[in-house]
């Protein structure tokens, strides 16, 4: 008669013997999947190239090299969007692709964009662009249904500095600017966010000029500050929202913005970047020129404003200008006082004349705060918006419901 342990070892290696098996298959498909999925370092650069140009830009590199999930385009240029054919692409080494995989819809996934740092020259300055990064792009395949499969689309996007320099000195820059996006959901708004956490501008290195002077006597020799932005923008209605747009000038004031617009479409979007590719390569395309006018014209103006916070500046110019005149700040203001009906006249608009002059007037006595705000009753077409400033310019403010307040 057969013992337990005996008539339990048989099951006991089948057990095992399963175990292995199992293991091994699992292994194996695994591996084999990991081969159907696995990209190929050439398609996602070709497709990254694709979608770049969609945006009316130019990239270029001479190789593609792979490793793991890494991607590195050899020898990368790039043309920024709107840029003439004939200017020079910018040389900017090598990009580096990191943690890059096969996507569910057929496209692909980059955890990280590492950008070469850039100099280049800009209208008589040189610009310098230091330890820029995109994060969580998404590049969409070309059959994708999705709305934003034409869309170079990241999360995150990052810079460390940008310098603007002249004659060798460093005039300007900007520090730790960051934008998000929030993923794209069917039927939710997009989320965005731009801040400049630092911006600092010495004018004692600035050539000699008007505005060097003014703003030196002002005490603004050295300026710093910063900016937040926020806002949204729903892809199916086009509803472009820029809630908060903070231009912060440290000891000097907020100057803030707001625009609600009806009407930035996907479509709009190709229009303005298929028409800005033909003036790029041809300036005084008048055809191109009328093509963009018809664009702008299918917008939408929901809501807009204009606000500045002050935080010393008006005062100071105020005493500057006094001491330009040999006079005192009191005397200024009276005299600003006295002319502001005659400029508010040419409005020809006689109650937001009245609303101008007496918010201005009451900013002045008690610089707090100065806003210009639009609130139309209901979206206003910029195509009435263009017809009325042609043909009465007056009707504007009433058109836009525009308030002026201060110190509110």
């Amino acid at each position: 008669m057969q013992t337990n342990k005996e008539t339990s070892m048989p099951v006991i290696n089948t057990l095992k013997s399963t175990a292995r098996n199992l293991a091994a298959a699992s292994a194996l498909s695994l591996l084999m999947a990991g081969s159907a999925l696995a990209f190929e370092g050439n398609s996602v650069a070709e497709r990254l190239k694709e979608l770049y140009a969609a945006q009316g830009g130019q990239i270029n590199y001479q190789s593609v090299e792979t490793s793991g999930s890494t991607v590195v385009l050899k020898g990368a240029s790039v043309r920024a969007p709107g840029a003439p054919a004939q200017e020079k692409a910018i040389e900017l080494g090598d990009i580096t692709l990191s943690n890059v995989s096969d996507a569910p819809d057929g496209g692909y996934n980059i955890g990280q964009a590492a950008i070469p740092d850039m100099t280049f020259p800009f209208e008589g300055t040189t610009i310098s662009v230091k330890g820029m990064d995109m994060e969580n792009l998404h590049l969409a395949p070309k059959s994708s249904s999705d709305p934003l499969a034409s869309i170079l689309y990241y999360q995150k996007a990052e810079i460390d500095e940008i310098t603007v320099s002249q004659a060798g000195n460093d005039i300007a820059m900007l520090q730790d600017i960051v934008a998000t996006v929030s993923p794209f959901k069917e039927g939710t708004p997009i989320d965005y966010t731009w801040d400049v956490d630092k911006i600092g501008i010495d004018m004692s290195k600035a050539p000699p000029s008007k505005g060097k002077e003014t703003l030196t006597a002002l005490g603004y020799e050295k300026i710093t500050g910063h900016i937040d932005s926020r806002g949204s923008w729903s892809v199916p209605d086009g509803r472009f929202k820029l809630d908060q747009f903070d231009l912060v000038m440290d000891d000097g004031g907020t100057l803030g913005m707001t625009l609600d617009l009806g009407g930035y479409t996907l479509d709009f979007i190709k229009g303005v970047q298929e028409t800005q590719a033909t003036l790029a390569d041809n300036p005084d395309n008048d055809a191109a020129g009328l093509a963009m006018l018809g664009l702008l014209q299918q917008l939408t103006v929901n809501g807009a404003s204009v606000r500045f916070d002050d935080a010393s500046l008006t005062n100071k110019l105020l005493d500057y200008f006094a001491n330009q005149q040999g006079s005192d700040r009191v005397t200024v203001i009276n005299q600003a006082k006295a002319v502001l009906p005659l400029f508010a006249g040419y409005l020809k608009n006689a109650a937001f004349a009245t609303q101008v002059t007496q918010a201005v007037s009451a900013y002045l006595d008690n610089p707090k705060s100065l806003e210009i705000r639009a609130a139309p009753s209901a979206p206003v077409p910029v195509a009435v918006l263009m017809a009325t400033g042609s043909a009465q310019p007056e009707k504007l403010p009433d058109v836009l419901g525009v308030t002026v307040t201060a110190n509110k």
